[in-house]
């Protein structure tokens, strides 16, 4: 989408190695792509992309290599934006995904739901806080964010305050880290045609973390274990 510069997929390493000046593949620093990688994103949303404590770890140089080339045979732009939640399900073990009560909900499911309670673009909805409270990877934030932009769109707001109205509105929790950190992802999917947008026009613009937090919904208040 333009919106940075291009590190991994479609093309992207080839360029990275042009641009450093490696001429031949073995002297290439591929711990540097990643950083570089990681760096150009985190201008755009730190949340998921600055440095934390995880980042003394970096795999072995073969390994990182098997990721890029296989990242790097893909053009993410004509990828199903909600395809997170589908990949996420396929992995999970059939016992965990009993234990954790973590299903995929079909979006005719959550269609449903969302015209049930009101959510709908027909609706006055531009205000209203909505919470998924076992959100898994994102599924009904997804649709509830598509319908909200929709609906901010067609009342003539520009795109850095549908930007801000999604990120005070729409809320997620969810038990599972891993799924936490995938709705986080999936939410920026959404918005990234609104991203470039605001960037045209404000280029030093950066995305606020969305509002999805790693609890347990069901536990008690006060309650510690």
């Amino acid at each position: 989408r333009s919106i940075a510069s291009r590190r991994v997929s479609n093309g992207g390493i080839k360029d990275w190695l042009n641009w450093r000046g490696f001429f031949e593949f073995r002297k290439a620093k591929w711990a540097d792509l990643l950083r570089d990688a990681y760096k150009t994103m985190n201008e755009l949303y730190p949340h998921l992309f600055r440095q934390d404590v995880f980042d003394w770890y970096m795999p072995e140089r073969e390994t990182v290599l098997h990721i890029l080339f296989a990242l790097n045979r893909y053009n993410f732009k004509n990828v199903d934006r909600d395809v997170l939640g589908k990949l996420y399900e396929s992995y999970l073990e059939r016992e965990e995904r009993k234990r954790l009560g973590q299903f995929y909900t079909p979006e005719e499911v959550i269609d449903y739901i969302l015209e049930a309670v009101g959510y709908t673009v027909e609706h006055e909805i531009e205000g209203k806080l909505l919470l998924d409270p076992a959100c898994g990877s994102g599924g009904f934030l997804v649709r509830a964010v598509k319908i909200l932009n929709e609906r901010l769109k067609a009342k003539g707001f520009d795109a850095e305050t549908i930007l801000h109205q999604i990120q005070e509105h729409i809320y997620g929790f969810d038990i599972n880290p891993f799924a936490a950190h995938l709705a986080e992802m999936n939410l920026l999917f959404q918005v990234i045609d609104l991203i470039s947008e605001t960037k045209r026009v404000n280029p030093s613009f950066s995305v606020d973390k969305f509002n999805i937090y790693v609890t347990d919904s069901l536990r008690p208040p006060g309650q510690t274990s």
